[in-house]
């Protein structure tokens, strides 16, 4: 009796400590957000010089909720902007007149990515079955230098509370659809917890019209990681299609596409999409020259050179390679489509707002960058490195640090308009010093 006694605490301690030190690399290497400013990018639109958050009132929850803004229907993401105006209230800067305390903001914002953090290591826990590994994914998740954007701008909580409602509703629908009773060695399906997933996604819709996508991530852990048949799938998610159909037509309604200077062939949109694909690979493994914005990608740029006719190849080569190992690695092809299952909305084959400053964007990988974490979570979950525990924590250390590190100077550059700008002429030339009204999409 002594003895289960004397386990019982390591046994918390190692249940705690891997989230833990999650959470205290995330500090570390995003706490410099919160002493940031506000930037003329979206910020004076949407928080300080919004009218319904100078000073927020409780009559304007009717024009949150009934009313779009920016072309964006997310009520959910000014509720929260709200209660955090009424508690950034300050005397109105005098050269500014500003009267918001941006770093309240801020600190929300990290806080918040601290939540999705801790849920992504949840889902990977779930799905790998190790500790470890899964800190290691939601690591990777956190301090990744492109989820810097995310984070650091004062108006990004609404991608932030769409990845974290969109994680939850994911990890919920999987704990409903295949958790065990104790007495049966088969799948019992659990009303109660499927409800709460249902409300988390809607949470996520009514935060960000981006969440759409997630029944499919939903469909992809469901068939391809966990090898359920589709039709099960289909069954427990078909009412979530049918939640996202309003807000499908609601973007379609208030977001009509945008007026490009050239027309963009349908036989064209798949090579861009490869291109969007590509790029972001490379930025993943090479997340140097981040910007804002990425001129060279609008589609008048693209159609008119010819990056889109052989960037293609690498997410081909990548299928290709995922296709032929298709049985013995399967969990990288559940991982693989969660990532482009995740960007469907913003690769190219439909048109966007932001396209035409760019068809790409460092804050469009928030919520797919979980495939890449359960990536790298299976492959440190896997014997042969399990078997060289030392070699394998070095190399996750040595590569996490390097990430991190770049992630902390990535925040500074996101300390104020000047610095922001200014990295945006450093990484693409005047041509990125476009105008900042009704960007974010």
């Amino acid at each position: 009796m002594a003895g289960a006694t004397a386990r019982g605490p390591w046994r918390r301690l190692a249940d705690v400590a891997p989230l833990a030190f999650l959470l205290l690399a995330t500090v570390a290497a995003l706490w410099p957000v919160c002493r940031n400013q506000f930037v003329e990018w979206d910020d004076q639109a949407i928080l300080y010089q919004n009218r319904t958050l100078n000073p927020p009132h409780l009559i304007y929850l009717t024009i949150w909720w009934t009313t779009p803004h920016q072309r964006l229907y997310t009520p959910v993401a000014y509720t929260i902007w709200g209660l955090l105006a009424w508690l950034a209230r300050t005397s109105p800067d005098p050269t500014t007149a500003i009267a918001l305390n941006p770093h309240v903001f801020h600190t929300a914002n990290l806080i918040v990515h601290l939540l999705t953090a801790t849920v992504a290591y949840y889902l990977l826990k779930r799905l790998l079955s190790c500790r470890w590994p899964a800190a290691a994914g939601a690591m990777l998740f956190a301090i990744h230098p492109v989820q810097v954007e995310s984070v650091a701008h004062a108006s990004g909580i609404q991608g932030l509370l769409c990845g974290l409602f969109g994680l939850t509703a994911v990890l919920l629908y999987l704990r409903a659809v295949s958790s065990k009773d104790a007495s049966s060695p088969t799948h019992v399906f659990n009303p109660r917890i499927y409800t709460l997933a249902t409300l988390a996604f809607v949470l996520a819709l009514l935060s960000k019209p981006a969440a759409m996508t997630v029944p499919i991530l939903a469909a992809v852990l469901h068939v391809v990681y966990l090898r359920r048949r589709p039709i099960e799938a289909i069954r427990f998610l078909w009412p979530w299609l049918l939640l996202a159909l309003p807000c499908a037509i609601i973007v379609r309604v208030i977001q009509k596409p945008p007026r490009f200077d050239v027309l963009i062939p349908f036989y064209d949109r798949p090579l861009i999409a490869g291109y969007t694909l590509a790029f972001y690979v490379w930025k993943l493994v090479f997340p140097w020259r981040l910007g804002i914005v990425y001129p060279r990608a609008t589609p008048a740029r693209l159609i008119s050179g010819d990056a889109i006719y052989y960037t293609w190849l690498v997410p081909a080569a990548i299928a290709i390679f995922l296709w032929e190992r298709r049985r013995k690695w399967r969990p990288l092809a559940a991982a693989a489509l969660w990532f482009v299952a995740g960007l469907l909305p913003v690769l190219g084959f439909t048109r966007f707002d932001f396209q035409i400053y760019s068809t790409v964007a460092d804050r469009y990988l928030y919520l797919p960058m979980f495939g890449v974490a359960l990536a790298a979570g299976w492959v440190l979950s896997r014997p042969w490195s399990l078997g060289r525990p030392k070699l394998m924590a070095l190399a996750c250390a040595a590569l996490l640090t390097v990430l991190g590190v770049r992630t902390w100077f990535q925040t500074l550059v996101w300390h104020d308009t000047v610095s922001l700008f200014r990295n945006a002429h450093t990484v693409n030339g005047a041509g990125a010093l476009v105008s900042s009204e009704g960007k974010r999409r």
